[in-house]
């Protein structure tokens, strides 16, 4: 009899274990079959202070602030695909303060912000739990603004960059609920186009560059959730 009540218990688990993993895929998959919607984005941070000290006495700090955000709306034209768009917004910044100030060129500010817009596809695999797979693809337009002040010959003063980036990113996504999703992505796959001017008076120039790589840096990586109707 002792014997039958622990069997019927471990069956009982085995049960309740089985209707976990089978809700959680349907929770994941209910969330990305076609007709379904999410709204949400992502957002990358970092704020920072260096302190220096070379021989010839030379003492400082060098702060660099990074703040980048992306809304986005995405539909699922079929089961686990997604199209949709977004919006880019970043703003950085790098000021270098030298408590000795006698040589030139040490004491600036760099900045840089991007406004810009575009479109993805995306395509989701389910993993393990409520963790599934993301990979990304996006074409975006991005208008940059670079600047700097402090230093007597400027290189980067009041330029103006526009962008072309073509980008596929990698990600997980976690569903804490039904509706909602924490996202993260690392690193990406990326070929941009852009045309810089430089519009400093004393140096008028324009130049076009084009690029392709792997970034594997902090900025990189980007935190997000999503709303999914």
């Amino acid at each position: 009899m002792i014997l039958l009540i622990y069997y019927k218990k471990i069956k009982m688990k085995k049960v309740i274990l089985i209707a976990m993993a089978c809700f959680a895929i349907i929770t994941c998959q209910s969330q990305t079959e076609k007709g379904k919607m999410f709204i949400g984005g992502l957002i990358n941070f970092s704020d920072g202070n260096t302190s220096y000290y070379d021989t010839s006495g030379l003492t400082g700090t060098s702060k660099n602030y990074h703040f980048q955000i992306t809304p986005n709306y995405g539909y699922f034209i079929k089961d686990n695909f997604a199209i949709g768009v977004n919006l880019n917004y970043l703003t950085q910044s790098t000021t270098n303060d030298n408590t000795n100030n006698s040589a030139a060129n040490i004491n600036y500010t760099q900045t840089k912000n991007i406004y810009g817009a575009g479109v993805f596809a995306r395509y989701y695999k389910k993993l393990i739990g409520n963790f599934m797979f993301i990979a990304n693809g996006s074409i975006a337009y991005n208008y940059e603004v670079d600047g700097e002040t402090g230093i007597s010959d400027p290189i980067n003063e009041n330029n103006k960059i526009n962008s072309f980036n073509v980008t596929i990113t990698p990600g997980l996504v976690y569903f804490i609920s039904p509706k909602f999703g924490l996202e993260t992505t690392f690193g990406n796959l990326n070929y941009s186009y852009s045309s810089t001017k430089n519009n400093d008076t004393s140096s008028q120039s324009k130049i076009n560059t084009s690029n392709f790589g792997l970034n594997l840096d902090f900025s990189a990586f980007s935190f997000g959730v999503n709303y999914y109707f």
